[in-house]
């Protein structure tokens, strides 16, 4: 299986249990559940040091996302925005960015 068409399997179920716990507001640690399925071993291998990692690192994360809240940004204009400055305004938190690249 290519690694686009686990990324979309993992996104279906992402989706699926967030609905589900969403709905019955029994579990809200979607990522962990995702990554401790047990049907596909490669795709389990693959996405549980990425759960680990937002764990650990979900305080930091929100912390960073939060902090950019409510603050003007500039993109480098309105129609023809700049892309690095819209990118960089798009993705604010570096932790979160990290270990994303890594999963690459």
């Amino acid at each position: 299986m290519k690694f686009f068409e686990k990324v979309r399997l993992f996104s279906e179920g992402f989706k699926k249990g967030w609905n589900e716990n969403v709905a019955t507001k029994t579990d809200t640690n979607i990522v962990d559940n995702d990554s401790n399925q047990t049907q596909d071993n490669e795709l389990k291998d693959m996405f549980t040091p990425l759960a680990n990692k937002l764990s650990e690192n979900e305080k930091v994360i929100v912390d960073e996302l939060n902090s950019v809240q409510g603050n003007p940004v500039d993109i480098g204009g309105y129609f023809l925005v700049d892309e690095e400055k819209t990118s960089n305004a798009m993705r604010p938190s570096k932790t979160f960015n990290k270990i994303l690249e890594e999963l690459i």
